[in-house]
Parts: C-alpha cells; structure tokens; sequence
C-alpha cells in the first residue's frame, strides 16, 4: 500500500518542507496521515486513521519497534522542546517498543521512554515518562514527570508533581502484559508487509485452495469435546447447569486470563442456544477447552428480567479436569459452594448478623495489593442469600476466591441506596480481619503525630452515617483567604494509611478533613486535623486574627451506659466535647430512644426537647432523658433551625446485655 506522506507547509515558524523519514522495515497503513519531520524507525507498526502532524511542533521521533495503534493522534506546539535519547530535540520523542493504543493523543512537547505503554483514549502533553511506565485507559498526564515504572490506573488525573510522585511501580504482570501488546504487533506488522508482497501470500493462497491447511486448534479442541460430555465438569457444575435449566434461565460463559481475571475484565464465549442438559454440558466443555489455562465462569441468566441469577467460576488455571459423578443432588443456585464459618473471625459473624437483623443487604469488594493502594476495588458475585448460614457462605467462597487479596464486607442500605459498612475482612497473608465495631478507624498516631482523640470516633460516626469523607489543603497565603484545594474523597475501608500518605504530601500545607452529606449536598463538618508546624486541627486563625469554628459537626460512635444525671462524669469526654460544640453553633439539642424491637427496624420515638442553652443545664437535662429510658437504646439529637435539618445523631446509651 501506497503510505500519504506530506511535506511540512511552511509557516512563519518553518520554512523547510520537511519530509518524514520511513525505515524500510516499518508498516504505514495507507489511511495515515504523515506530515512534516516524522522519523519512523526500524519494525514500527502504524494502524489506520492515525494523524502524525510535525507541522507546529517539529521534529517527531518514533523508535524502533514501537506500534501507533487505530485512531492515535499525535501533534506538538509550536514551543516547547524535549531533549531525546540522542541528545537532540524534539518536540515529541517515543522511544522504542512503546504502545500508543487506541484513540490515544500524544501532544508536544512529551517524552515518552521506551517500552511504555498508553491506553485507548489516554492524553499525555508537555511530560515526560520514563521507561517502563503505563498509563492504562481515559487518563491525562500532564505538566509532570514520571520516574520510570510507574502505574497510571484508569481515569486518573495526574497534573501535578506530589500526584506524579505518589503513584504505584508497575508490576511483573503489568511488564508481561506490555510485552505481548509489542509482540502481537510485531506479528501484525509482519503480516500486513506479507499481504501486500506477492511473493510472500501467494504460497499461502496455493495452500488454501488445494486444502492443505492444518485443522486449526479450535476444531480440534471441539472434537475432543465430543468424545467426553462431562471431561471438565465437576457434579456440583453440573447439578447447577440442569437447576437453572429446571427453572427456565439461559447458560452463558466467560472467559478471562490471569491478568483481566484480576481487573474484572471478562470475554464472552460463544453464546450457548441450546436448552438440553446434554447439548449445554457439551457446550461447557468446549469452553473449558477452548480457554484451558485460563478463567471461565458459568452465567444463569433470566432473560424475561434482563438480569443475571448466577456468576459462578467452573475453572481456574492449572485445574485438572473432574469427572461427572452421577446422582448428585442439585444445590439450589444462590448457594455457594462453601462450608462452615471457619474463614471468618467470630466479630465479623457478628457483624453479618447485626447487618441482616436491620434489613441491610450484604456484598463483598477484592483488590490486589496494588488496586489496594489506589482503592480501586472489584465487586464479588453478589450475595442474594438473607439467612446468615447461607451468607456466612458465600463470604467464605469470596475468600477463597481472592486469596491473596483485601477483601472487605460491605452493608448497603438498598432503600437508601447507600452503604452503611466497609470492612476489610482480608489481606493478602490469607489473615481475616477482626472487626473493630463498624466502619473504619483512624489510630491516634496517624496525622504526623498527635491528634484530636475523638477524630477516630467521629470519622467512624460520619461513615456510618452515609457521609463522604473528603480532604482538602492550603498553603498559609491560601489559608488566609480560605481558598482550599481539593485533595480527593477517602475510601473508608484503609483512613489510616490513605491520611499517612495525604499528610507526609503536603508537610507545610494546612490540611482539613470534610464530612459531605451525599443526599443534601451540604457538607456537615470540616475539621483542621494538620497545620504548617505539625501542631493538630482545631480552631485556626481567620485572616482578621479571630478565631473561626468549623461549620459543620462529626459527631463521636461510641455509645455508653448512663445511670446517674448528677454531672458529667456520667457521660464520656467525647459526648461532653459534641454538646459543648453543638451548643456554641447555635444548635438545638433532642433525644430520641428505641427498645431493641425498635431499635433494629430503626423506628426510633422522640424523647424530651432540651432547651438549655448552657453546657452545664444541658448535661443534666441530657442525663435525666437517659435515666428516664434506661433500659433503651437513646441518641443524642443535633438540630440546625435555620436549615430545618439535623447534624448529629449519635447513641450514647444501648441496653446493658445481660
């Protein structure tokens, strides 16, 4: 094919009607644009509908072995230089081996090392990445530099240096991953460069015609198939397959290397039409054939409902096949196969039955140790199940499944569509994790030394609450003029190491912790929990010298008993320190109380308003509603009377158990 190349036009910058330079050994498909100083070297492959313009910013570099994949474009500005590996510049370098897939857009001035790799509909402008980086799908990098080694996750936004520092070392399967992406390139290059020789197809086409090709593996896989209608198939598969079948629902499968196995990513199998228990087992085996050495799950679907009713994995590398062993009963099809509790630490049992006992639902979330660092999180086959055996269950298969990984529990409030827990219940030394009463936890050591005792408890509380947990910082001039920068949302499943990582970023900045109110948008605390110096948040100095109060309130988790109404003692320190604060907002102080009955279908009664104004009145009137309730789960009220709402809800006695 005929490659359109272009002279560079000339401009007030350029007059030269530079030409690009093509190595014999490289492929340009004849739908790409070349235009001006484009020096393309040895074994490069470049796919349809790519735009390569060195007609502002000039000259352009791509090293041997790299592949411009379908749709890239790649172009530079006018100013703007990057010095390349010879020494010279340019305005956009890519050395050798490099990826540029997909939809991606490479804008001068940029340096992209060799054997990087840049996802479909990535950006990357004025930066540089070193060797080995990967920059994976819909993400921008600019105005940064990247070490080499380094993982950009999808979606992220990297434009500025802490964020570029702060990012994750490519892993070995990362590395593996690229590689291949190079060689499958490689090969299509190959073989576009045989298509257009004549020499080179024309044996291939003899051979075709006279029928001597080789049977491809594909139907060699699907005879074997034949032979043995339940080769790969163990008896529970199959009592699965002929329940769904029973009950009307389709088969699918998927299919998923080690690599997509672990990002979620699964391919689809040939759809299976078949509605015989036989024809589907035969169908299932050549699957399991047809990807050995990879994943395959088994999917029930209910096609009146558009909905799946089963997600189950049937094989996993290295699995040996398991014959079928006749007259096994069926196992209903939301079980999971799992036995007993012993993967689970008995506080995490009890939390699970805490969870079901107040009509919340139960899901599980995986990550690898690197998606664990950037909290990006896979979702488990979702458990179905409402009785806590049968949930107990499907937990232990989740484990199994991902050992070597975080798992965390998930409780989710489905009136609400919100979550109400994330626990890890995992880590990836195959440890379960003891549950710590709900939700997250912040150690006291975990903001540079030195905090607020009662952050902990009220970023516990505001979690719990359904509240997003945000961070934002300042420098002393943007502190001044409260000016803030976003820092990101925290996940609520690891605070302490996410806050570690935040603060020893930004070591001379204030930074303050935010409490979001997803359903009314407001935001409903915000904490000062670092200063320039070190010294922990508080009240911090306005830009007229006066001192400011935070405007909204985190109230503390812990719940107490309380039997005397005489004085404070009664109460916790943290419980003092919220009427201390709500009063001095402004805020109206309630209570509410609930018998257990109640209290697990939280239909909570109102108690006696508190109209005191003085922290003193109002602890003893606080006092008395407990002592009136004993025996009641009571929480204290916080109440907003401009905005009709309220800021704080927090128990602070619970029944004693006898």
């Amino acid at each position: 094919m005929a490659v359109q190349t272009y002279p560079a036009p000339p401009t007030p910058w350029s007059k030269d009607l530079a030409e690009p330079q093509i190595d014999s050994s490289a492929y340009v498909h004849a739908f790409t644009n070349l235009i001006g100083d484009v020096r393309v070297k040895a074994d490069v492959h470049i796919a349809p509908s790519t735009s390569i313009r060195a007609d502002e910013g000039t000259p352009f570099y791509i090293g041997a072995g790299t592949n411009i994949q379908d749709g890239v474009v790649i172009h530079g500005l006018e100013q703007g230089r990057v010095q390349g590996d010879d020494g010279q510049e340019y305005s956009v370098w890519i050395g050798e081996d490099a990826s540029i897939t997909h939809m991606a857009l490479i804008h001068g001035p940029c340096y992209i090392g060799a054997e990087c790799f840049i996802g479909f509909r990535s950006t990357v402008f004025n930066a540089r990445l070193g060797k080995g980086c990967i920059v994976m799908m819909h993400a921008l990098v600019q105005d940064v530099e990247l070490p080499p080694g380094k993982y950009v996750p999808s979606g992220a936004v990297i434009t500025t240096q802490a964020q570029a520092d702060r990012l994750p070392d490519v892993e070995a399967t990362d590395v593996h991953f690229a590689q291949h992406v190079v060689e499958i390139n490689d090969a299509l290059r190959s073989g576009y460069r045989c298509v257009d020789n004549v020499a080179c197809i024309a044996p291939l086409r003899d051979e075709l015609k006279t029928g001597t090709a080789k049977s491809t593996p594909q139907k060699q896989v699907k005879h074997l198939s034949k032979q043995d209608s339940t080769m790969g198939l163990t008896s529970e598969v199959v009592s699965q397959v002929r329940q769904l079948l029973q009950q009307g629902f389709q088969i699918g499968t998927e299919h998923a290397d080690p690599r997509r196995y672990r990002i979620n990513s699964w391919h689809t199998c040939a759809p299976i039409t078949a509605s015989r228990e036989p024809d589907v087992v035969a169908a299932l085996n050549t699957c399991l054939a047809e990807h050995s050495g990879e994943y395959v799950r088994l999917i029930g679907i209910d096609t009146k409902n558009k909905r799946r009713v089963l997600e189950q994995v049937i094989q996993r590398p290295g699995d040996a096949p398991a014959s079928f062993t006749p007259g096994v009963s069926s196992r209903p099809v939301s079980a999971p196969v799992a036995s007993g509790v012993s993967g689970l630490d008995h506080s995490v049992i009890g939390q699970v039955r805490q969870l079901l006992q107040q009509g919340y639902q139960i899901g599980t979330e995986h990550a690898d140790p690197r998606r664990y660092r950037i909290n990006s999180w896979h979702t488990c086959v979702p458990i179905t199940a409402t009785r806590e055996p049968d949930v107990i269950a499907a937990l232990n298969t989740c484990l199994a499944e991902h050992s070597g990984e975080y798992v965390r529990l998930i409780g989710i409030d489905a009136k609400n569509k919100r979550r109400v827990l994330e626990q890890v219940i995992q880590r990836p030394d195959g440890k379960t994790v003891i549950a710590s009463g709900g939700g997250v936890s912040v150690s006291s050591g975990s903001h540079g030394g030195g905090t607020d005792p009662g952050l902990d408890t009220q970023v516990q509380d505001l979690v719990r609450r359904g509240c997003q947990i945000m961070l934002e910082y300042a420098d002393q001039r943007r502190f001044k003029t409260s000016s803030w920068h976003s820092g990101g949302k925290l996940s609520g499943s690891n605070i302490q190491a996410e806050l570690n990582s935040f603060l020893a970023a930004h070591p001379k900045d204030y930074v303050r912790l935010i409490g979001v109110d997803t359903k009314a948008k407001t935001r409903v605390a915000e904490i000062i929990i670092q200063r320039p110096q070190g010294a922990p948040g508080g009240k911090a100095p306005s830009s007229n010298g006066k001192s400011t109060k935070s405007k909204g309130f985190a109230p503390s988790s812990t719940p107490a008993t309380h039997t005397q109404a005489s004085s404070s003692n009664s109460f916790s320190h943290e419980v003092v320190a919220q009427i201390r604060q709500l009063l001095q907002q402004g805020y109206q102080l309630g209570t509410e109380h609930a018998d257990p009955r109640r209290y697990r279908t939280s239909s909570w009664q109102s108690g006696p308003v508190i109209n005191a104004r003085h922290e003193g009145e109002a602890v003893a009137a606080l006092a008395a509603s407990v002592q009136q309730f004993s025996g009641e789960y009571v929480r204290l009220i916080g109440i907003d009377p401009k905005a009709k709402k309220r800021v704080a809800e927090v128990i602070i006695q619970q029944p004693t158990k006898k």
